[in-house]
């Protein structure tokens, strides 16, 4: 598991929890090629459960957006499997997913 913790406050224009949400389920439709699903929104007292090894052996990812929209505050969580392939074979994957190459 990887989480990213985001102040929002200083940007130009603060998005909504469910508008980054949307933007991050937009892009990873378009160049995600089925390897990376992205949670349906939710805040953060309603967090689902989260298994830490439920994507060992797939090859997939799975984004969670959760944000606390009157403090700015977002944070993106990926339950992934990096035990598949080497730290090579997974870069290749990253480039094909910031290119936009399908799998």
């Amino acid at each position: 598991i990887t989480v990213v913790p985001l102040q929002l406050g200083g940007l130009n224009r603060v998005p909504s929890g469910a508008e980054l949400h949307a933007a991050i389920a937009d892009h990873y439709a378009s160049v995600g090629g089925g390897v990376v699903e992205v949670a349906p929104y939710t805040h953060m007292e309603r967090m689902p459960e989260i298994d830490p090894e439920a994507y060992n052996g797939t090859n997939r990812m799975k984004v969670y957006v959760f944000a606390n929209d009157e403090r700015a505050q977002a944070l993106l969580l990926a339950v992934y499997d990096n035990l598949g392939k080497g730290a090579s074979g997974a870069a290749v994957q990253n480039l094909d997913l910031m290119l936009g190459i399908k799998h």
